[in-house]
């Protein structure tokens, strides 16, 4: 996965639950995203922000062990 963006980490939210063709994926993920309520969009952003900060507190502990 892919999570180095907000938009990467809802485009592989959404592709998780996608049921469809290949092509159709972008205009359904545009759809998907607008239908977005600010309660949902605030999840998700408190997710991919726990998600940064658990590869960041990994990352910083592989430099200490390192040292």
């Amino acid at each position: 996965m892919d999570t180095s963006t907000f938009e990467k980490y809802l485009l592989d939210i959404h592709a998780r639950d996608y049921h469809g063709t290949d092509d159709k994926m972008p205009d359904n993920f545009e759809q998907w995203l607008g239908n977005l309520d600010c309660d949902e969009v605030v999840k998700y952003a408190e997710d991919f922000a726990t998600e940064l900060n658990e590869k960041l507190e990994s990352a910083l502990k592989l430099a200490g062990d390192a040292i």
